[in-house]
């Protein structure tokens, strides 16, 4: 695979890092208005089986999440083929801070969009806004278990993907409400990490990571971005995952690690 990353080391990401803007949640749904559906990006608060570098299955011990930003130049709903249909496009760029719960500049409104779907598809993009994050694509932060932090900040490109199940992407005529959920706490494990050798940042030993440093680890991330998420139903319209929205039969669409073009 070619190497597809800018690592940049930033002061400011040694922070803790502010709110990118306005909150997932919305007044506004899909529900109720003609054909439109409404969709949410939200952190998934169960963790599934977090497959490895080698094909496996990881252990479960992880390292302590503090920051976890996902950036992509638009979301779009893709059409099943021979439907010629036009995908139905959700602009950007956003920046989706996955423990904050917040989308900068906004989350996106409900589009127009009656019909089925087979999937969903989030082309990576880099952020131009809040400078703290300009020009990155992904930004990760976490802590080992001996307090080490680990950092990943870089440009990276991909399409996220959600492949559809069955009907399960159809938007009615009375509209619907999805929330695609993101695990950011599965996106590197503590088996991965805690046997590092962190280098100093700013004086403070921090564990890098990137293409050219661990290019395995980082390929494994990057599939993970898409591939541990899933599509539900938002029962409730809060624009959040609950616990109880995670039902087998409320999943529409599962991930899907092919994040190549």
């Amino acid at each position: 695979m070619r190497r597809q990353s800018r690592f940049v080391v930033v002061g400011a990401w040694l922070l803790a890092l502010g709110c990118l803007g306005a909150g997932a949640g919305c007044d506004s749904t899909g529900v109720g208005n003609p054909g439109q559906v409404d969709l949410a990006v939200s952190a998934d608060p169960v963790e599934e089986p977090t497959p490895g570098v080698d094909g496996g299955v990881v252990d479960p011990v992880k390292p302590a999440l503090l920051n976890a930003v996902v950036v992509v130049d638009e979301i779009r709903l893709v059409p099943c083929p021979g439907q010629g249909a036009t995908p139905v496009v959700f602009p950007g760029p956003m920046a989706i801070d996955l423990v904050a719960g917040t989308v900068y500049p906004a989350r996106p409104a409900p589009r127009r969009a009656r019909g089925a779907y087979c999937g969903l598809e989030a082309p990576l993009g880099e952020a131009r806004r809040p400078a703290e994050i300009a020009g990155a694509s992904v930004f990760f932060k976490a802590r080992r278990r001996d307090g080490v932090e680990v950092l990943l900040f870089a440009s990276v490109r991909g399409t996220l993907r959600v492949v559809g199940r069955g009907a399960g992407m159809t938007v009615p005529d009375d509209g619907a409400r999805w929330v695609w959920g993101m695990r950011p706490a599965q996106w590197v494990m503590g088996s991965e990490v805690d046997t590092l050798q962190p280098v100093l940042v700013n004086g403070r030993p921090i564990v890098v990571i990137d293409a050219d440093r661990l290019p395995l680890l980082f390929a494994a991330i990057r599939a993970r971005l898409g591939g541990v998420s899933a599509l539900f139903l938002d029962e409730d319209g809060d624009g959040r995952l609950d616990v109880e929205e995670r039902r087998p039969d409320n999943v529409i669409g599962d991930g899907s690690p092919q994040i190549d073009p």
